[in-house]
């Protein structure tokens, strides 16, 4: 199916970046200065006409056989491979923060953190951090805003070795494009915290729901409280809010373009427990609650997926996770927190068949999947969960780094081009690829022969 779309309406022609979108925007990136053809203002780093409504410019239109910009980065240097790391995107920049390097098989994994801070700049590699940047961590929440221009971080844990109790963190950071360091903002306010998600909105605020309070391996203990942190007060603020999420950690989480919702999807509530199929919006002006209806349509319920707005399209970007019935996944989803509507937009790998479930584990060896797993869809990125992503609206791109996968924590980042709908490898290391994923003779997923 060809996802980039040109519609006419009402005799005007517009770009769908992705499927349904109609004629809300015309997809035309400012320049790198911020500057934009005559007539148009750089707003949210697309050009639009000063009233911030449809250009229908057909000179500018972005046509459907636009191509992603090709670049492949050095792999040489940088982390090794991790997950959960903290990070996201600035200013075309992909930023790794600490993590989880431990290597791990199919059933078993041993977590522990680790220090380090990096940036990959696309055609030119990896390069340190300077400046001061949080302390050694892993399974700190991060975001990047819908802008590109800053990436917030809170809270994680850490611990010395490979086994026992984690030291909880609740320090905020955030790192600018304008300044090119890391800052710490506040060290008090929620209490300490693990695997949740943050989110920023257009005015500085930082939003974080829920997470793991829990210091021991296995004994999670889920929370349910919301926090704003105002740009303006510089401080945290608790939400008491009628309803809404129950307590989890490891969920999906961001702010809508327009600054009016902030979504919440899955997660877990406990560590033997399937994840969450629920949804909820927050309404940021009324602070009101809203479930959404389930939807047989949409993905699986999932723990550890990734959540993204982008300019252009009031809708939300899905990707990855876990789930029941396959484990890790590599499927891209649009999500409508107006409607509440999914459309699916790549199927990544699917069961065995086609199908949405996993087949029977070789006979006597639970831990190694048969090679009849799943269906392998190579132009999409591996399976993962606990990734790190955001959005460069210089080049319409999303950018995508790390995780873990159901072989061992990954290493590799990609780029996925918005108008063409196309996933582009950049960082071309195969850390905790699957077998058949790197081309070996395979006796089962993660084992070659």
């Amino acid at each position: 199916m060809n996802l980039h779309v040109l519609l006419n309406m009402a005799g005007l022609t517009c770009l769908a970046i992705l499927p349904a979108l109609g004629c809300q925007e015309v997809i035309i990136a400012c320049a790198a200065d911020g500057t934009c053809p005559a007539a148009r203002v750089c707003i949210e780093g697309l050009c639009k006409t000063a009233t911030g409504g449809p250009d229908i410019s057909q000179a500018d239109v972005i046509t459907a056989d636009n191509e992603p910009p090709k670049c492949t980065a050095s792999p040489s240097g940088g982390p090794s491979a991790r997950s959960p790391a903290g990070g996201g995107v600035v200013g075309g920049k992909l930023l790794v923060i600490g993590g989880d390097a431990a290597p791990n098989t199919p059933c078993k994994h041993v977590p522990a953190s680790s220090a380090g801070a990096w940036v990959l700049t696309w055609c030119e590699g990896w390069s340190n951090s300077v400046g001061e940047t949080p302390t050694a961590r892993a399974d700190a929440a991060s975001a990047s805003n819908v802008a590109g221009d800053a990436v917030a971080l809170f809270g994680g844990r850490h611990r010395g070795g490979a086994g026992g109790p984690w030291i909880l963190y609740a320090d905020l950071w955030r790192y600018g494009q304008e300044s090119g360091k890391w800052k710490r903002l506040a060290s008090s306010g929620p209490p300490p915290r693990a695997h949740w998600s943050l989110a920023i909105a257009k005015s500085g605020d930082i939003y974080l729901q829920g997470g793991d309070a829990g210091n021991v391996d296995g004994l999670p203990l889920a929370l349910a409280d919301t926090w704003r942190y105002g740009a303006e007060e510089e401080q945290w603020k608790r939400l008491i809010l009628p309803g809404g999420p129950s307590a989890r950690y490891g969920h999906s989480m961001a702010i809508t373009r327009d600054d009016r919702y902030l979504v919440v999807i899955g997660g877990a509530d406990g560590p033997l427990s399937d994840p969450l199929a629920d949804g909820w919006r927050l309404d940021l002006e009324t602070r009101i609650w809203q479930q959404f209806t389930g939807s047989a349509s949409g993905p699986t319920a999932r723990l550890g997926a990734g959540l993204l707005a982008i300019p252009g399209d009031a809708r939300l970007l899905f990707f990855g996770g876990n789930d029941a019935p396959i484990g890790a996944r590599n499927d891209l989803w649009v999500f409508d927190p107006n409607g509440g509507l999914w459309e699916l937009a790549i199927a990544g790998d699917v069961g065995a068949g086609g199908g949405g479930s996993r087949p029977a584990r070789a006979a006597g060896d639970v831990c190694a999947p048969p090679m009849d797993y799943l269906t392998i869809e190579e132009q999409s990125p591996p399976r993962r969960s606990d990734f790190i992503w955001g959005y460069e609206p210089e080049k319409m791109q999303l950018w995508l780094f790390g995780g873990r996968g159901p072989c061992g924590p990954l290493r590799d980042a990609w780029s996925l081009h918005l108008p063409s709908v196309t996933w582009q490898l950049h960082e071309a290391s195969k850390d905790g690829w699957s077998c058949p994923r790197r081309g070996g003779a395979c006796k089962s997923l993660c084992q070659g022969t």
